[in-house]
């Protein structure tokens, strides 16, 4: 997804895609034992931190939670 295009998708799908789809790659490296899913994980924590969007903020506490 292009930047420019960030605030329609907030708009339209309720999320950011750059956090969730990173959250959930994290995620998915996990579940197959790869070693870069706890950089991933910090990566998606790092870039909730810096959102403004508090539900892809939850949603990415919730996974790194569940990772926990």
């Amino acid at each position: 997804m292009r930047p420019e295009h960030r605030p329609t998708h907030l708009l339209r799908y309720g999320h950011d895609p750059e956090l969730v789809f990173t959250i959930r790659l994290a995620h998915t490296r996990w579940l197959l034992g790869d070693d870069d899913a706890e950089r991933t994980l910090a990566r998606a924590v790092a870039l909730a931190d810096a959102s403004d969007h508090p539900y892809s903020r939850g949603l990415v506490n919730l996974f790194a939670a569940t990772l926990a």
